[in-house]
């Protein structure tokens, strides 16, 4: 094995270094990546937003989407508080990414564990005489 310029071991894998003219390789990571996150569980937040996660393009929030029931009252992600600055390619990666959102389970985990900690909570405020939950009919 030879020694190239940089300090690096070569081998016969003189191709490693050549244009790869099918992708585009991110080799300094400055691609914008789109992720989520679910925040710690609140009552005060969900029991206002609902179930939702917040998604990224790279660093940067761009909208949150929803845990709902679609028309067939199926379980459903959907987009909603888009930020003021989220541009419509980054709404675009988000939209990809929410409609594949159903299908991870650390994220349909962590909605479970959230909605059934909503439950208890508000039975305990339906329970509760001190309670200021209002009931409204």
């Amino acid at each position: 094995m030879g020694i190239i310029t940089v300090g690096l071991e070569s081998g016969d894998n003189l191709y490693g270094f050549g244009l790869n003219t099918k992708a585009w390789v991110n080799p300094l990571g400055l691609a914008s990546k789109t992720t989520t996150k679910m925040q710690p569980y609140r009552f005060s937040d969900v029991s206002v937003k609902g179930t939702h996660v917040d998604i990224f393009v790279g660093n940067k929030k761009v909208t949150e989407a929803l845990l709902t029931l679609d028309d067939k009252r199926g379980l459903v992600w959907k987009r909603f508080g888009d930020m003021k600055s989220t541009t419509s390619k980054e709404l675009k990666a988000a939209d990809k990414l929410i409609s594949e959102l159903k299908d991870n389970s650390q994220i349909m985990s962590l909605a479970k564990d959230h909605l059934k900690k909503t439950l208890t909570d508000f039975e305990g405020d339906l329970n509760d005489p001190k309670s200021t939950l209002e009931v409204r009919i």
